[in-house]
């Protein structure tokens, strides 16, 4: 095994809220849309390719604003894994650090350890236009292959903390994560730091009530057993598999990583807005009005019509750059 290669489970499939939009016919610019869409990992003319479980999570053809989906890590951190992230050029990420503690790449290709003020008072952090950077991994409950897995990056705060938040108090509450019914969601929130308009984020809930939430996961405990499936050793393993380096993203994924403004030029330009992108604890959407990018639909009214008119409970859009 490479020391130095960080081997995640495959992925086949992303969950994302927007695309990528040509602005005068030049650069693209990263646009919000008021639903979620399952692509694939492949790119045709210049757009991502549908997942086809995105057709069964949404057969009435209403906007997508709730999804299914199901852990396979009991261990929280191997389901969300979230740092504060900086990228060079060509779109490697070269420092990985979690408030505390950041590991950088130098000139001779190593990983060696700084301290970490978090990217809003990091010097180097600031050049590189770090920020934090989530990603979950989940399955989606109707694509019914096991194992196939499906991520979720967000370099919103408000994602992130919710996200991670939940899992954990799951996992104390139920004692497992693994066979618990979930959805995720879009919410809604103000703030001081949005200047009291709404932004949003995403979360996760419980499908059903915490007594038939707590049976569920019982059941499928016993399933797993009898099968002779071993959780613990499955985890075990995925940890060793992550220890060999402290990043995740490699150069080849930057197509995917532009759509959050870490891709290729955006690696440079602070993306949508400026500096307070920059910020760990604000997003674009938590910036006044006019100083919002394009593309964002910024009437909730807009929003709530639009839900109406697909006979659709409305599931509002996520905070800063969510895909």
């Amino acid at each position: 095994m490479l020391k130095n290669l960080a081997y995640t489970l495959p992925t086949v499939g992303r969950v994302v809220i927007g695309e990528l939009v040509q602005e005068d016919g030049k650069r693209h610019r990263p646009q919000k849309n008021n639903h979620f869409s399952v692509t694939s990992q492949v790119k045709k003319n210049g757009a991502w390719v549908p997942h086809p479980v995105e057709s069964k999570l949404a057969s009435d053809k209403s906007k997508l604003r709730s999804i299914p989906i199901k852990v396979v890590f009991n261990e929280p951190n191997l389901s969300i894994r979230d740092s504060y992230a900086a990228f060079d050029n060509e779109g490697r990420q070269v420092c990985a650090g979690d408030g505390a503690i950041a590991k950088r790449l130098n000139e001779d290709g190593q990983f060696i350890e700084e301290h970490c003020p978090g990217s809003q008072y990091c010097s180097y952090g600031k050049r590189l236009h770090c920020k934090t950077l989530g990603r979950f991994v989940f399955e989606i409950a109707l694509h019914d292959k096991p194992m196939e897995l499906f991520i979720l990056r967000s370099s919103g705060f408000n994602t992130i903390r919710a996200l991670r938040s939940r899992l954990v108090a799951y996992r104390a509450l139920f004692g497992s994560l693994v066979g618990l019914p979930l959805n995720l969601v879009m919410r809604a929130k103000s703030s001081k730091g949005s200047h009291q308009s709404t932004f949003y984020y995403l979360d996760i809930e419980l499908q059903k009530d915490l007594v038939s939430s707590a049976k569920a996961v019982q059941e499928y405990r016993t399933h797993m057993a009898d099968a002779g499936l071993n959780q613990d050793a499955f985890e075990e393993a995925c940890v060793s598999l992550l220890e060999g380096n402290p990043v995740e993203e490699l150069s080849e994924d930057s197509l995917e990583l532009e759509e959050l403004g870490l891709g290729q030029n955006g690696f440079v330009d602070p993306p949508l807005g400026g500096s307070g992108l920059d910020m760990p604890s604000m997003s674009e959407m938590e910036l006044p009005p006019q100083t919002r990018g394009p593309g964002w639909l910024d009437d909730t009214e807009a929003l709530q019509a639009a839900a109406r008119a697909d006979h659709h409970q409305a599931r509002p859009l996520s905070e800063a750059v969510m895909l």
